[in-house]
């Protein structure tokens, strides 16, 4: 495993957050990292960035991010930039 965390930026109410995660679990690369999801109605400053992007995933501690939409491939190869 990776010691790199990946942060799903989404909200409760969001059907594309649930595909994200779809993907996500469908990623062979996905499983070399862990998952944190924060959900941006529960900050303000979360809600101005990411509120009409979500969702996103972000590495943390760098500026990588990835906004939907993305298919498997691309997730997969995004993830797969943050090994190296």
């Amino acid at each position: 495993m990776n010691n790199t965390d990946i942060i799903l930026y989404r909200s409760c109410e969001c059907p594309l957050c649930d595909d994200a995660m779809a993907l996500w679990y469908q990623s062979d690369v996905a499983s070399q990292f862990k998952l944190r999801k924060k959900d941006v109605t529960s900050d303000k400053d979360l809600m101005l960035r990411y509120a009409k992007r979500i969702p996103v995933l972000k590495t943390e501690h760098s500026t990588r991010e990835l906004a939907w939409p993305f298919s498997l491939q691309e997730l997969n190869q995004w993830l797969a930039s943050g090994l190296k």
